[in-house]
């Protein structure tokens, strides 16, 4: 991970060598002027990291940067060979991100400031991982940059896709039928703005061709939302049944709770620590290591799905006529053609499961599972797709700034990170390490 200098002496004497270039290069994208330079010193020393380092891509999280979604993009980010960054409103802690290696993290709480974007003369887009309303601000910021709506995995919810992707450049989709969710609610975005790059593979999940026994169970249910219309999850209504299916010897069942559970209802946090938890829990940690262990999921409808689709292993979803709403809205997708749907208040899991041992829709399955992950069969596979979006960005950033009428060779366009180190060892070799990404600067 980036480690992190905090000298201030050493910031203030960087800064004093790299102010007159700082001054050609902060200029504000929306107006031409001059930006005015950070008064604090923090800012100035998170300034000069940002724009030493000069990355390519930012991923941005509107909010507080989240782990768990962290965790899908990080095989992506560590697999690159772009400069990334990641930019959030606020950390869960101080310090670098953990598994982030060479790969700095920055925060507008700790002292970030905007006008570093306007500095970084190789950063060509931001990549938004949440929908939130800080991304407006930075694309009314940054309006010389790409813009893309990028999310965190494929899935049916009715919160996964909005109108709000219409405002960027471009949006980052699973595959076709990814992209029909958009046309089918009448968004106005072309297509050729859409660009399928496959779901995002959990880096060393297994695909298997054996068939499942339908013996260890994976349970993954949804949160419960942040209202009761996009409640979507089991856990409460559900998961005495799924609880009641493991005899703990033949049959072994590993809950694997949303990181978001009982955020707005604290009783399904209560019945997720109630869950009966198998003696083999201790030795499988970890999205891969689960997904990997068991031979069929159950979930609800979200992104866990689309992830474990990646597998080729049967998925079950529990949803019962009784769910109103919510029954309707699953059997209105396409879910069910490759999904077994299991009305948990009509019949007991170990009955469906019976029912289901043949696996009728594995071809079905194995189908969808091609199409969504664009025909990826491993975790390099779908990495290139992600890097051939990347160099996209990075290009299409360049045909705006050629049409803006912008001169490649012009004194203000040569990035800080070739301009003439300072003459003190010491610092010279600082800087150096920090145009890898192995250190950063705070004050």
């Amino acid at each position: 991970m980036t480690d992190t200098i905090e000298d201030k002496d050493i910031v203030q004497r960087l800064w004093e060598h790299y102010e007159p270039a700082l001054t050609e290069l902060l200029v504000s994208q929306r107006t031409g002027a001059p930006v005015s330079m950070p008064a604090d010193l923090n800012s100035k020393a998170q300034l000069l990291s940002f724009v030493l380092y000069d990355p390519h891509i930012a991923l941005v999280w509107g909010d507080e940067l989240a782990y768990s979604q962290l965790e899908i993009w990080r095989p992506y980010i560590l697999a690159s060979k772009r400069r990334i960054v990641t930019l959030s409103r606020a950390l869960k802690r101080e310090g670098p991100v953990p598994g982030l290696k060479r790969t700095p993290s920055y925060s507008f709480k700790a002292g970030f400031p905007i006008s570093a974007g306007y500095a970084a003369s190789s950063l060509s887009a931001l990549i938004y991982i949440t929908d939130k309303n800080e991304n407006l601000g930075l694309m009314r910021a940054y309006p010389g940059l790409i813009h893309v709506c990028g999310h965190h995995g494929d899935s049916e919810k009715h919160s996964s896709f909005s109108r709000l992707p219409a405002a960027y450049d471009f949006l980052l989709v699973a595959d076709a039928h990814s992209m029909m969710r958009y046309i089918r609610s009448d968004i106005h975005m072309a297509t050729n703005r859409m660009i399928p790059i496959g779901n995002t593979v959990v880096a060393d999940v297994e695909f298997t061709e054996e068939r499942s026994e339908f013996s260890r169970l994976l349970y993954a249910p949804t949160f419960e939302g942040y209202s009761d219309s996009a409640n979507f999850s089991s856990l409460k209504s559900g998961g005495a049944s799924i609880a009641a299916w493991q005899d703990g010897t033949s049959r072994i069942a590993l809950l694997r709770p949303h990181p978001g559970t009982g955020k707005r209802l604290p009783d399904y946090r209560t019945i997720a620590t109630e869950f009966p938890k198998p003696a083999i829990a201790s030795e499988i940690k970890g999205k891969a290591k689960q997904f990997n262990w068991s031979d069929f999921l159950v979930a609800d409808i979200s992104g866990v799905t689309s992830e474990y689709l990646f597998t080729g292993k049967p998925i079950v979803i529990p949803i019962s006529e009784s769910d109103g709403w919510k029954h309707d809205y699953v059997n209105g997708t396409n879910l069910k053609d490759y999904i077994y749907m299991w009305d948990y208040k009509k019949e007991s899991l170990n009955h469906f499961v019976q029912a289901i041992k043949s696996d009728p829709l594995r071809d079905a399955r194995l189908a969808r599972r091609s199409s969504l992950y664009a025909g990826a069969k491993t975790f390099a596979d779908s990495s290139a797709l992600f890097e051939q979006a990347l160099g996209y960005f990075i290009q299409a950033h360049r045909w705006h700034r050629l049409r803006q009428g912008a001169q490649a060779d012009s004194a203000g366009n040569v990035p800080l990170r070739r301009r003439p180190l300072p003459k003190s060892a010491e610092l010279s070799e600082l800087v150096k390490n920090i145009i890898k990404g192995k250190v950063a600067l705070k004050a």
